[in-house]
């Protein structure tokens, strides 16, 4: 698939609201361990991108346009 910044902009797929939401997942880690917060969040992606293509889609968008710092 061919992920541009003009497809993230017309999908509003923003750095801004992107961290929001990862951000209240990271709340949600409080509450709940890291296990039960990863089977949830795998849950979702498959509920809101039930073809293959569409969480290729998003691991593009993630992998091209994101940078993910891990913290141990």
């Amino acid at each position: 698939m061919n992920i541009d910044k003009q497809y993230l902009e017309q999908a509003g797929v923003d750095a801004k609201t992107i961290s929001k939401v990862v951000k209240e997942f990271q709340n949600a880690g409080a509450e709940y361990n890291v296990i039960q917060c990863a089977v949830a969040i795998e849950i979702l992606l498959r509920t809101l991108c039930p073809k293959a293509e569409q969480r290729t889609a998003v691991k593009e968008i993630v992998d091209n346009f994101f940078d993910i710092e891990v913290g141990n």
